[in-house]
């Protein structure tokens, strides 16, 4: 559905944005009659399906023991083939954080972050949500460094701004843990497709 007002986006909310990104991922997956790669994304009847581990940290129980935590982040849009069964990995040792991995554990081959774009209140242009974008990039370090084979996306379904130049100069500033990103996700998803294909050698 199409935002009426358009705010210079064509998603009425970041939920149909990511919906439609799933669906056309796994229609063009279905077109090369791919069955082995596998997309998930948030906003499914399984949130927990979305969480995949961040990062380790040890840490000391009442009881006096060490254990070693895993942290579990959830992800826009995850791409994968491979899953590590949760039995081999979460035991009386390493446990999980915040929501449980209550699944296999995920080895993403590659994952998406989404942004719906608002209108500055004073003209026409995007709005560059700053801090919503170093958090991003955070998140994509650490799952960078936990899985190093994994691409990291960044998609805005319709980013306005001054110039080409001065927007890949400001969001490759915040996002440089990004590898691929996306300002407009209609004129642009054919590219990022070929993109994840040429990733995952399909």
């Amino acid at each position: 559905m199409i935002n009426k007002d358009m705010r210079n986006t064509i998603f009425a909310t970041e939920q149909e944005f990511n919906r439609e990104v799933v669906r056309f991922l796994r229609e063009k997956l279905k077109s090369i009659d791919n069955k082995t790669i596998k997309v998930i994304g948030g906003y499914e009847s399984d949130a927990s399906d979305n969480y995949i581990l961040r990062d380790f940290s040890f840490f000391k129980t009442k009881d006096g023991e060490w254990k070693l935590y895993g942290g579990a982040q959830e992800i826009d849009v995850i791409i994968y083939e491979q899953t590590i069964p949760r039995e081999k990995l979460i035991g009386d040792f390493v446990k999980t954080t915040g929501v449980m991995v209550r699944g296999n554990i995920i080895v993403p081959a590659i994952i998406m972050e989404l942004k719906k774009a608002t209108r500055r209140t004073t003209s026409k242009l995007s709005n560059f949500p700053s801090h919503d974008a170093i958090s991003a990039n955070v998140i994509s370090g650490d799952i960078k460094r936990l899985f190093p084979k994994v691409k990291a996306m960044f998609a805005f379904d319709n980013f306005e701004g001054h110039s080409k130049a001065e927007e890949s100069i400001s969001f490759r500033r915040m996002l440089y843990h990004f590898d691929y990103i996306c300002l407009n996700w209609e004129n642009e998803k054919e590219n990022m497709w070929s993109d994840i294909r040429n990733w995952l050698k399909i």
